[in-house]
C-alpha cells in the first residue's frame, strides 16, 4: 500500500483512504503484515516521484506524514524504496530512526543490489552494516546483475 508520495519535489501524503486497508486485511488474517510504502526518485527532478531527501525539511515532512498515515490506519510498518540509493547516504539511517521513533514499527529498506554495474545501487559492506543496524529488514535486489553466482 502506498499512502505516502511526493509530487513536484514536495513530500506529501494521501490523506483520504476510502477503506482502512490494514484493518480489512487484518480481519482476514492476523498473521499478514500490511506495510506502507514510499517510492522516491532522488536524482531526476523531472520525475513525478522526485524529492530532494538531502534536505532535512523534506525528510521531516515525509516522515511525519508517513507516521500519521501508519498510526492512523494501523499499518504494521513501512518500506522505503528510494532510487538511486548511494552507498554512504547519511540521511537514510537517520530517516529510518526517525520513522521508527514516530511509529514504533518496523522499517524495510528496498533497493540494495548485491552486484552493482554502475547503476548507483551498490553499497559497500560498511554502509550495508550501517543501514542494517537501524533497519529491521534490508531487501536485496538480485536482478539485473548479469551473473549466476555471487561471491559472498
Amino acid at each position: 500500500v502506498r499512502p505516502a508520495y511526493v509530487a513536484n519535489g514536495n513530500p506529501s501524503v494521501v490523506t483520504t483512504m476510502t477503506v482502512n486497508f490494514a484493518t480489512f486485511v487484518h480481519s482476514a488474517s492476523t498473521k499478514t503484515k500490511v506495510l506502507a510504502s514510499v517510492d522516491i526518485i532522488t536524482d531526476d527532478p523531472t520525475s513525478n516521484n522526485y524529492c530532494d531527501l538531502s534536505n532535512q525539511t523534506n525528510r521531516d515532512i515525509l516522515m511525519s506524514s508517513m507516521a500519521q498515515v501508519i498510526n492512523k490506519n494501523g499499518f504494521d510498518g513501512a518500506i522505503f524504496d528510494i532510487e538511486p540509493l548511494q552507498s554512504g547516504t547519511t540521511w537514510l539511517p537517520q530517516m529510518i530512526q526517525q520513522l521508527k521513533a514516530l511509529t514504533d514499527k518496523p522499517v524495510i529498506v528496498y533497493g540494495f543490489k548485491v552486484v552493482d554495474q554502475g547503476s548507483g545501487y551498490g553499497w559497500t559492506s560498511t554502509y550495508l552494516q550501517t543501514v542494517a543496524s537501524v533497519a529491521d529488514y534490508v531487501e536485496i535486489s538480485l536482478y539485473d546483475f548479469g551473473c549466476k553466482t555471487v561471491n559472498a
